[in-house]
């Protein structure tokens, strides 16, 4: 999404370009679905360096370097970014992957996530689904914070050999942490079909697939006129589960991230459900999670309920001229900065 943004609104869709001579990076800090800090910057190719023997690297003042110990990743981020407006956001953060490296034959199925499916031209790679995250951010500004955070992260990598468009129309994406356990997704529309593929990701790393249906409802627009579901709701052989998508963090003309809520049931055996564990359940209205903990139901399945993080594209309008405008004020590019990123208000309006 990064890079394609970036490239294409720079040479105006000239030939011949790629996505390497286009570095950037974007920051997202979100509180209780609230956006506390943003920045989309694109440098220059000499303030940008990759390593080909390590895993390491530097986006401007933005660094990051990944290891291997014990058979498990871990990644540490230091960033460094100042907005054309002064303000300056700090942050160090480590995440500790906990699971080994994931090696296609530990996939049940046989074919780890590490590709859409379809095409070599776009490969997603699940690197780390789960891990503890530390670390620790401020911001000095109008608007100043201070954070350490001890939690669950996640991490992917995401390889485009050829424009997203030309790949696919639309894309779900998202990911849920529950206990030892993360619940992975994504629906890709492409050539006038919608595929899918679903995994619950142990906490020794191998992964159940979720065979069944998966099915887009509440379709909502936004000010920029892009329709997206506001419900994903699925059902197969290993139980079912509803998504509700009903917190909007970023929202713009071609792309939105949701605070995302899993309700989900997995059959158990009847040896661990218990009747002490029981309780009645309404499956009709999976939207009301407040008092919901995991438990058995009466049909001797397992609830479960997590908070998430979900994502949705439509790369071709990327390419609507009408947009560029609203998209130059919110990404940096090298050289002088839109007179919008100079003014902490404005700058914000755009978040």
């Amino acid at each position: 999404k990064i890079a394609e943004s970036t490239n294409h609104l720079s040479t105006q869709g000239g030939a011949n370009v790629h996505a390497s001579g286009f570095p950037a990076i974007s920051i997202a800090v979100y509180e209780h679905g609230k956006t506390l800090f943003y920045s989309f910057e694109e440098v220059s190719p000499d303030r940008a360096s990759f390593s080909d023997s390590i895993c390491a690297g530097n986006v401007g003042e933005n660094q990051f370097r990944a290891s291997v110990h014990n058979g498990k990743w871990t990644y540490e981020l230091e960033l460094n970014q100042t907005l054309a407006s002064g303000e300056q956001f700090r942050g160090w953060f480590r995440f500790d992957a906990n699971h080994s490296q994931i090696e296609g034959g530990k996939w049940e199925d046989g074919d780890p996530p590490s590709e859409d499916g379809s095409s070599f031209l776009h490969a997603w790679n699940l690197v780390m689904p789960a891990g503890r995250m530390t670390g620790e951010m401020s911001l000095k500004g109008p608007k100043p914070f201070s954070r350490t955070m001890d939690g669950n992260g996640y991490h992917d990598h995401n390889l485009g050999l050829e424009p997203m468009k030309d790949s696919f129309q639309e894309w779900y994406w998202g990911r849920f942490h529950e206990g030892d356990r993360t619940f992975l997704f994504y629906l890709m529309h492409e050539n006038g079909e919608w595929s899918h593929r679903a995994w619950w990701i142990r906490g020794d790393g191998t992964a159940e697939p979720y065979v069944g249906s998966i099915r887009l409802q509440d379709p909502q627009r936004n000010g920029f006129n892009l329709c997206s579901a506001r419900k994903i709701e699925g059902s197969g052989e290993h139980g079912r589960f509803t998504i509700q998508l009903d917190q909007v963090l970023d929202n713009g003309p071609y792309y939105q991230r949701f605070r995302g809520r899993l309700i989900a049931t997995r059959p158990v055996s009847k040896a661990s459900s218990g009747s002490s564990g029981t309780s009645a359940y309404n499956h009709q209205d999976w939207t009301d999670t407040k008092n919901l903990q995991n438990e058995i139901n009466v049909e001797g399945e397992e609830l479960i309920s997590s908070i998430g993080i979900c994502e949705y594209i439509q790369p071709g309008r990327i390419y609507a001229r009408s947009f560029w405008p609203l998209v130059k004020m919110r990404i940096r590019y090298p050289g002088k900065p839109h007179w919008v990123q100079k003014s902490p208000r404005l700058y914000r309006w755009t978040w």
